[in-house]
């Protein structure tokens, strides 16, 4: 786990869902995937972070899998407001 998600984490445990739009995810390791964030579909937009699930998400939910961190990338102009428009997740593993 990196050191700044570990501070960040540190002020709630229990965080489920962390919104920072154009921000950035805090990632479990320093191995981030920055290669493999895709376009947007509709308008070619580089697609942006708006926010990601925890892992505590898991035990609230009382889901049976298992993930580090789901960071979730939108179209930063919204681009297509009239119909559905796919989105991009990563899911990166736990420890």
């Amino acid at each position: 786990m990196t050191l700044v998600r570990s501070r960040r984490n540190t002020r709630d445990a229990r965080q489920c869902v962390r919104y920072d739009f154009l921000g950035a995810p805090l990632w479990m390791t320093d191995s981030v995937p920055r290669d493999c964030i895709p376009d947007c579909a509709a308008c070619g937009a580089r697609l942006v972070f708006e926010m990601q699930l925890m892992p505590h998400l898991i035990t609230a939910l009382r889901l049976p899998m298992s993930w580090g961190t789901i960071a979730v990338y939108v179209c930063p102009t919204s681009c297509r407001r009239d119909e559905l428009v796919d989105e991009f997740a990563f899911v990166q593993a736990g420890y």
